[in-house]
């Protein structure tokens, strides 16, 4: 009786820099999703912290880039999720960072103006709300979300949010849609 073969899509990995643990969550429910459509990605999502402001963060992301290619992984994609508001607090290593970024091929995904308001977003008649602070976000998140805190894993995540929720978010984060089209999540326009 002969065996048959099967045949195994090559996954193409992916790299996520994430500020923290909440960012690495919910990169990693963004994995399951991707896991169960059967997309041939796989999605790393690693911890940033404590690397500070935006351009500490590109730095570390090159340097674990650069340290997993010699060990032969080369990322066909790279990210990393950042807080706008970080920006303000030094814009001239802000600035350096996005050059940065964009030498080694690395996409910033703003969360304007962090990780809750982007969350936020998520939720169905909240897809246009712009909280303009860190604390506004967390507030307005928490009306929605009252059993949120951080770090959110991604099984806290996933009992909250859907593929649905993830869509509507991408629908008004140009830089979530960006990473969701390039993933295969969402078809491209």
């Amino acid at each position: 009786m002969r065996q048959r073969s099967q045949h195994r899509l090559e996954r193409k990995p992916i790299f996520v820099g994430c500020e923290g643990e909440s960012e690495r969550g919910y990169i990693a429910f963004i994995s399951d999703l991707a896991e169960n459509a059967r997309l041939p990605v796989f999605i790393k999502p690693v911890l940033l912290s404590p690397a500070g402001d935006p351009l500490a963060r590109v730095d570390k992301a090159i340097r674990l880039i650069n340290d997993n290619r010699r060990k032969r992984i080369d990322y066909a994609l790279r990210f990393i999720l950042m807080d706008s508001d970080q920006i303000a607090l030094a814009p001239d290593r802000a600035d350096r960072a996005k050059v940065l970024a964009n030498e080694h091929r690395i996409s910033i995904i703003w969360q304007r103006p962090c990780h809750e308001a982007l969350l936020l977003r998520h939720f169905a008649g909240h897809a246009t709300k712009r909280p303009t602070t860190s604390t506004v976000s967390g507030r307005e998140l928490l009306k929605l979300w009252p059993i949120y805190s951080k770090p959110m894993s991604r099984v806290s995540v996933a009992n909250t949010l859907d593929y649905d929720a993830v869509c509507r978010a991408a629908m008004v984060e140009q830089d979530l849609m960006a990473f969701l089209v390039a993933v295969g999540l969402i078809a491209e326009r």
